[in-house]
């Protein structure tokens, strides 16, 4: 209930925040309300098109509730496109490039 008032009043000061968007989607995902969860990841999307956890999120929704928000096959297409520009977006991180990549 905290974390819900303190997004709420993240999105009132900068209503385009895409962690604070994607942390309402997951919200909704958690509370198995498939549609708002959908709409609150899309605006997460519109204002950072990489942001991981958005992409990740919104793919497994796509994988598991996909037919309630779409057609089924465009959702699972759509997923797998998620899950690749969150892997994407991922190997771009200093984080990951320091884990993983070899030293030269």
């Amino acid at each position: 209930a905290a974390s819900t008032g303190l997004l709420v009043q993240a999105l009132e000061i900068q209503p385009q925040h895409a962690g604070a968007l994607a942390g309402v989607g997951y919200l909704h995902q958690c509370s198995k309300n498939a549609a708002a969860a959908h709409r609150y990841y899309a605006r997460a999307l519109e204002a950072d098109p990489a942001h991981v956890d958005a992409l990740s999120n919104c793919a497994a929704l796509l994988f598991n509730s996909g037919s309630s928000i779409m057609d089924r096959e465009a959702a699972w297409t759509q997923a797998e496109d998620m899950y690749e520009r969150a892997v994407h977006s991922i190997s771009k991180t200093t984080l990951f490039k320091k884990t993983y990549e070899k030293p030269k």
